[in-house]
């Protein structure tokens, strides 16, 4: 699911990509069961010079796989991954190299993305393309607001909110122009939640940074991101300006996790929703079995992707909705 922005070629993009995971876990085990399991299919997507783009969805739903895609961690099964109109699948050494410096990528989880026996400084050097010069290491820990003190410091001895602003700090040490953040407030205090998002925000400001946020939250990404990209079963159920999507969200699946906003007591009481794992055992829509709106054909033949002003929506049920927001404009 992919939609247009003015005439601009798109910076990095992803065109019908999907990922397939062997069911074997040993090399092994491979030579004898050659299943595989879909983590990602048919995702396509553009990511324009100076977006905030967010990526939605609950844990299983596809998000990270989608995100290793689109920073060349992990190759596509079908489809392609594009950077500036190039497949990645054709770079070359040196393509890589340029890509790197230009692509960076934020691990998931501030906790386990530091090597827990390198020191700050170690982690920040060996992030540099070459040998930092003299006082590099100070001038990217002031771009994330941190000290020269915490330089000697093991992951150990820093607070949650410390190491994530490190891992940004890493990723910034080769001035890229795209920076792909996979859940960067998980496990963190609402606070600390708060000033990582500012921070962000900050160096989009500042450095004109193309940001791609992947995240659980849509209340935290919806109000940070330009766009919103909400994902569900390895697919892309609607994708569009973020402020259309918080306040009139189209897809039963989207209307769930804005009613989940903000979280808390509210979702006590609701009835037993099947696994992720176990949503889409038929042809149908992967939302059918937990969607209250269901009619039978969302159990038999994949949603059609249908326009809705500026998004893009795959719902049985949004040619109806389409039909009502031409007759009331």
């Amino acid at each position: 699911m992919s939609y247009a922005q003015g005439s601009a070629a798109p910076l990095l993009a992803a065109t019908s990509a999907g990922r397939r995971y062997p069911l074997a876990h040993s090399p092994l085990a491979r030579l004898f069961d050659r299943r595989t399991t879909p983590a990602l299919s048919g995702a396509s997507l553009d990511v324009h010079a100076g977006d905030v783009l967010g990526i939605v969805g609950e844990s299983g739903s596809g998000k990270s796989t989608l995100a290793r895609l689109l920073v060349g961690l992990d190759r596509p099964s079908s489809g392609q991954v594009l950077f500036e109109g190039r497949d990645l699948s054709s770079f070359t050494a040196a393509d890589w190299q340029r890509f790197r410096n230009r692509v960076q990528f934020v691990f998931q989880g501030a906790h386990t993305a530091l090597n827990p026996r390198k020191t700050v400084a170690r982690s920040l050097s060996e992030a540099f393309p070459e040998q930092p010069a003299p006082g590099a290491l100070n001038a990217l820990l002031a771009q994330v607001s941190l000290g020269p003190e915490l330089l000697d410091r093991l992951p150990h001895q820093l607070s949650g909110g410390q190491k994530q602003r490190i891992g940004i700090a890493r990723a910034l040490a080769r001035q890229p122009e795209v920076l792909i953040a996979d859940e960067p407030t998980s496990a963190l205090d609402v606070s600390v939640q708060s000033e990582i998002v500012a921070l962000l925000q900050q160096l989009h400001r500042d450095r004109r940074l193309t940001l791609v946020i992947i995240s659980h939250d849509l209340g935290l990404v919806g109000a940070f991101c330009d766009r919103v990209l909400v994902m569900y079963a390895g697919r892309i159920v609607e994708t569009g300006p973020a402020a259309q999507i918080l306040a009139e969200p189209a897809h039963p699946y989207t209307q769930r996790l804005v009613a989940a906003i903000p979280r808390g007591l509210a979702g006590r009481g609701r009835p037993a929703e099947p696994p992720l794992s176990e949503a889409a055992r038929h042809g149908g829509c992967p939302f059918e079995p937990r969607c209250s709106n269901r009619i039978p054909i969302c159990a038999q033949a994949e949603p059609p992707e249908v326009v809705l002003g500026d998004r893009l929506v795959a719902c049985h049920l949004a040619p109806a909705r389409s039909i009502i927001a031409e007759t009331n404009p």
